[in-house]
């Protein structure tokens, strides 16, 4: 019988054979999925897939909006400010 905290769908059931002969259930931790744009869902460049060791500089870029816009939707906002301002 599994633990309760293994008990959910967040983890992968592994099927594996035992030395011994006996079938046993391992639980694996899904992985992450890629970090994608807000505006058109592009998956972003220079972002790994955000895990809870990795440091912050590693899951954002540096630049405002780094990790949530890919630089062309970036790029765009930058460009409707600069006209809405004139």
């Amino acid at each position: 019988m599994p633990n309760m905290r293994q008990k959910t769908h967040s983890k992968n059931k592994m099927h594996k054979r035992t030395p011994s002969g006996r079938n046993v259930v391992n639980y694996k931790p899904k992985n992450p999925k890629n970090s994608k744009c807000a505006k058109c869902n592009l998956v972003l460049c220079g972002v790994t897939r955000a895990t809870r060791k990795t440091s912050k500089a590693k899951k954002i870029v540096t630049r405002p909006f780094g990790g949530n816009l890919c630089s062309k939707c970036y790029t765009q906002i930058l460009l409707d400010e600069i006209r809405a301002k004139q």
